[in-house]
């Protein structure tokens, strides 16, 4: 990956560790992906229909903090992803990966208790479970892309960069197991309206059926839990 295009999340990096004097969380997905401009069916009847990026998984690390008077918290997220796709059959595979690393402003809003005053999110002593606990997640984000595709018949590897912009949905619920200590599972989706993987516009010697375009939008599926802590109390 370019090494410009690391220096932003690295300063975010330093940001989140700087600060982190009360509350934060780490994070992990399983991801899924759907790309329409990156699908396609093999002409051999017998191989799985190709559907790049494929399968992976999500860590982060955040840093918390809410409004005064209302229970609209903020989780700002820095955050790195893996999906892998290898497709054709031994000796003659092609091995594709796609990593991120991702800055998430994720905003949780707990339609339930917009007003409540729990010192959250550790409530294990406060009000009842579903009320306190049940939020909507909003999440806008920013991306940087590195692309590796490698060819294992000739051992050649192709690599591409790209960033974009997503909006990310969900929903989760906070269990607090301790006034240190909250467990959180989420369902939820990103969406990126565009993102750009050259390779897979054709490169020489890497030829593509013609439905298969550099350009299309993104859609992942995560299912995750984050793990959130209190030094402060």
């Amino acid at each position: 990956m370019n090494t410009r295009r690391i220096l932003l999340p690295l300063a975010l990096l330093l940001m989140v560790f700087g600060s982190l004097q009360a509350q934060f969380g780490v994070s992990g997905h399983y991801l899924s992906g759907q790309a329409e401009n990156w699908e396609y069916d093999p002409p051999l009847s017998s191989l799985d229909r190709v559907e790049f990026p494929g399968n992976g998984w999500q860590v982060g690390v955040d840093y918390w903090f809410r409004l005064k008077n209302t229970r609209i918290e903020f989780l700002p997220t820095l955050a790195f992803t893996q999906q892998e796709q290898t497709i054709g059959s031994e000796p003659i595979t092609l091995d594709a990966q796609m990593q991120g690393i991702h800055f998430f402003f994720n905003t949780n809003i707990y339609l339930l208790d917009l007003a409540g005053d729990c010192d959250c999110p550790t409530f294990s002593k406060e009000g009842p479970t579903l009320e306190k606990g049940f939020f909507l997640q909003l999440s806008p984000g920013y991306s940087l892309f590195n692309f590796d595709m490698t060819d294992n018949g000739t051992g050649t590897s192709y690599e591409a960069d790209d960033s974009a912009f997503s909006i990310g949905f969900g929903l989760g619920f906070d269990l607090g197991l301790s006034d240190f200590f909250t467990l959180s599972p989420m369902l939820g989706a990103r969406y990126y309206p565009e993102v750009s993987w050259e390779t897979l516009g054709g490169e020489q010697g890497l030829v593509f059926p013609g439905e298969v375009s550099a350009e299309s939008d993104l859609l992942q599926y995560q299912l995750g839990l984050r793990m959130g802590f209190r030094l402060d109390n």
